[in-house]
């Protein structure tokens, strides 16, 4: 076995600029008056004009305030999906939430009640207010092409609530880790990030996300398909969120660093993201093999070198899938008595994972390290 290394395990080198985690001045306010019922929530069947299509996306789109648990404050954007309150935005938004506040067309704001459910590897997140009645979107069914027109609603720099932007889709297949994007020159900043990037008619056909570094009208929206790899059974209250957060996320293991406005993927652990397990136990080394098994340390440890975890052959796999995309190979597997350790390296940075999956399979361990 190798000695442990503190992991930092480089996945991507494409720099992203995050919008959605501006700042903003505006405070959380208890929750005001329900909004009034509207006529109809049905797309129209044919292409608005610009300024019906704008006020259509506007009375659908929301502002979302957070509080963070290091007492930051962060903007973004967001729209309702349904008439019971279900709204969708990017995580990133609400990552490190310490208290969730949205803001509707007329000005109206409620607390968050609960969140559904949400995946930092995806960058989604779906919440759940207290309201009914509510404007929403419908989601695009049709198949997108490139060329067609494009139009991003959010709120521009956490303050410019209801910016309109219009464009074409660039692509209609971008990838970001292991995110499948659509790419737009429709026009967006920091605070539109969880807003939606809309056809003619409509509908939506993304999340506004990202932008590339250094690019000019290159920008992402997270496909909607990213919603089927959420379960929606989470229905956390902030305070459960809050508690989760502490324990399994405020370290040093995130999914994606934003650092100096950038958003790439971070280079440490993403098992149980990846998975959705829990890491239950970690230790210093391999030392653990020789003696008792019992005498590991519950749960995840930044100092410490492997990571235990239940094995199972399908969330193997998508571990390995994801090693893979992100610039990972396989090496090569040793046999042990006491199981198979499968080598991956990231040939660009020198990092590299060892897989061991211990004999009978009932356990996986994960020992990141650099060469």
């Amino acid at each position: 076995m190798r000695n442990i290394l503190r992991f930092m395990c480089a996945l991507l080198a494409v720099m992203m600029v995050l919008s959605g985690c501006g700042e903003s001045e505006k405070k959380v306010e208890k929750e005001k008056e329900k909004p009034t019922e509207v006529e109809t929530t049905e797309a129209p069947e044919q292409e608005m004009s610009l300024p019906d299509l704008a006020e259509y996306v506007q009375a659908r789109t929301v502002t979302i305030s957070v509080e963070t648990t290091d007492g930051g404050e962060s903007t973004g954007s967001g729209f309702f999906i349904d008439g019971d309150g279900t709204l969708v935005t990017s995580y990133h938004v609400i990552d490190a939430a310490n208290s969730i506040s949205v803001e509707i067309q007329d000005g109206a704001k409620y607390e968050v009640e609960k969140i559904v459910d949400f995946s930092e590897l995806y960058d989604v997140a779906v919440l759940k207010l207290d309201v009914s009645g509510n404007d929403y979107l419908k989601m695009c069914e049709k198949e997108i092409r490139t060329g067609e027109a494009a139009y991003a609603v959010g709120s521009s720099l956490g303050f410019l609530n209801g910016t309109f932007s219009d464009g074409i889709i660039s692509n209609t297949s971008r990838k970001v880790g292991m995110i499948q994007c659509v790419q737009t020159t429709a026009a967006i900043s920091s605070g539109n990030s969880g807003g939606p990037l809309v056809n003619a008619y409509g509908e939506v056909i993304g999340i506004n996300a990202f932008s590339y570094q250094g690019g000019e009208n290159l920008n992402l929206a997270v496909k909607m398909d990213a919603l089927d790899k959420l379960t929606m059974d989470k229905n956390w209250g902030i305070s459960q969120y809050r508690e989760w957060y502490k324990k399994e996320i405020n370290r040093s293991y995130k999914v994606w660093n934003y650092t100096d406005k950038a958003f790439e993927l971070s280079k440490v652990n993403t098992y149980q993201h990846v998975t959705g397990q829990t890491c239950f136990g970690s230790d210093y080394d391999w030392d653990f093999l020789d003696g008792d098994f019992e005498t590991i340390v519950d749960g995840y440890h930044d100092d410490y070198g492997v990571f235990f975890y239940e094995y199972d052959v399908s969330e193997f796999d998508a571990y390995t899938e994801y090693l893979n995309s992100i610039g990972f190979t396989y090496q090569e597997s040793n046999d042990y008595s006491e199981g198979i350790s499968y080598f991956y390296e990231n040939e660009f940075t020198g990092h590299c994972v060892d897989i061991f999956v211990m004999d009978g399979d009932q356990y996986i361990i994960i020992e990141p390290y650099c060469n």
